[in-house]
């Protein structure tokens, strides 16, 4: 019989639970009863069918077949939901064989003594099923004085009746004062409990719900297009992430609009941080036709952002665009400074110009930075977890071992490869270490134009 997990009883109704565990407690206990009394019964037949005596022998060997039928029949199904006739009829078929044993022979006296009164002490049952445990017991052991008999105990029986009749008594009244408490307490802890773990339950169904939204939120794929390619991973610390990353076309032609990129990291991470992520992408969503111009609008989601009026809460972006010719314009609001891998030379260039994050009161002083891309360069960016991934003995990556680690993906390998490569080398470095913020990496190789029509496709 397998013990119901306190998580499985939370699914059953308060009074269910109150039986499983009352179950649970009372196998526990009575196998330390049961295999001592099949112990008893196993010496007793094996005297019986010495000395040939059939009655006795019958009682032994149906005494002895509690315990090994209760030990092949436990992993049934049908044990546990019949447990509670099984463990009243075997305990008090074992209690009443030690009984008839107790008055015939002084050896096995003590079981009489013992075992009833502390099985009605410790069994934790309903009150009627207490009483009729503690009645056969008496039953026995008053209808055993009555018939009387020879033997060396023959003149004590009257005393061991009466002496059953009170200890037995005593231990019933005990019991059942001890197992009334007892459950009533575990119900009431229950009831307490199953309604923290709803609760727990419903804040994660929740979490689980604000994550698929979230993760709705960013592109399924990045826009493709002929003169660059464009890949990213974000990998959030916990249900919700903080950050962000998103890809525009912009002007509705590949070939003179371009390609705008954006990646954010909300302070902190969690259902907070998630809100103010969903408001600054809606907000990029409305000004997608204006990111060509990347300034004004990191300018204007400032003020945005100031006035969601939550304390501490800030958000770093980096916004820039990117031209079929490779002119690069980008904007940071606080935010790490894109990588700029240089193909030729196998140089990296860091661009970003120093700015408070989004959603303070300090002065803005954003600033656009440019450079221009040759074929074969590579473009990264990404968020602070990136660096400040650490592993067990707190040393971070850091910028120059990110710069490194960048720098052995300008080979020309697509776009999607160095973002693998770049995760991997992180999740090597982190080891078992605990993630504790969002990794966001979005790596850009540019191709170079595409004369042509083929440009726009």
């Amino acid at each position: 019989m397998r013990v119901a997990s306190y998580d499985e009883l939370f699914e059953l109704p308060p009074q269910a639970a109150v039986e499983r565990w009352s179950d649970g407690r009372n196998y526990h206990l009575v196998r330390w009863f049961v295999a001592p009394a099949g112990l008893v019964a196993l010496v007793v037949l094996i005297q019986a069918l010495g000395a040939w005596a059939p009655r006795r022998a019958l009682a032994a060997a149906l005494a002895l077949a509690v315990p090994v039928a209760a030990y092949l029949l436990r992993g049934r199904p049908g044990f546990a939901r019949r447990f509670r006739a099984i463990l009243l009829g075997g305990v008090a078929g074992e209690l009443l064989f030690l009984l008839g044993i107790a008055t015939e022979e002084a050896t096995f006296s003590l079981p009489l003594f013992l075992f009833a009164p502390l099985l009605l002490l410790r069994l934790r049952l309903r009150p009627r099923e207490t009483l009729l445990l503690a009645a056969a017991v008496v039953a026995a052991a008053v209808g055993r004085a009555w018939a009387g008999g020879d033997g060396e105990l023959a003149g004590a029986l009257p005393g061991m009746a009466a002496g059953a009749l009170f200890v037995n008594g005593g231990a019933a009244v005990a019991g059942i004062w001890l197992s009334r408490r007892q459950r009533r307490e575990f119900r009431e802890r229950f009831v307490r409990d199953q309604g923290r773990e709803r609760e727990r339950r419903r804040m994660r169904g929740e979490l689980a719900d604000a994550r698929a939204i979230q993760l709705a939120m960013l592109p399924a794929e990045l826009p493709p297009v002929g003169w660059a390619e464009a890949e990213a991973s974000s990998v959030p610390a916990t249900e919700v992430g903080g950050d962000y990353y998103d890809a525009f076309l912009l002007g509705g032609s590949l070939a003179g609009g371009g390609l705008a990129l954006a990646v954010g990291d909300v302070a902190g991470h969690g259902v907070a941080s998630g809100l103010m992520l969903s408001g600054v992408r809606s907000c990029l969503y409305l000004l997608r036709d204006e990111l060509a111009e990347p300034l004004p609008v990191v300018a204007r989601l400032n003020e945005v952002v100031r006035q969601f009026r939550v304390e501490r809460m800030f958000m770093s972006l980096l916004l820039a665009r990117l031209d079929p010719q490779g002119e690069l314009r980008l904007v940071s609001a606080g935010h790490p400074p894109a990588l700029i891998g240089r193909h030729r030379g196998a140089a990296v260039e860091r661009l970003g110009a120093p700015a408070p994050p989004l959603g303070t009161q300090l002065p803005a002083g954003f600033a656009e930075c440019r450079a221009r891309l040759a074929p074969g360069d590579l473009l990264l960016l990404y968020t602070d977890g990136v660096p400040e991934t650490a592993r067990e003995d707190g040393e971070r990556f850091g910028d120059e071992r990110l710069a490194r680690a960048f720098a052995r993906q300008l080979d020309g390998r697509p776009a999607w490869e160095a973002v693998a490569a770049l995760g991997e080398e992180l999740a090597r470095f982190r080891g078992s270490a605990a993630q504790e913020d969002d990794v966001t990496l979005l790596v850009v190789r540019y191709l170079g134009p595409r004369p042509g029509p083929g440009a726009a496709v």
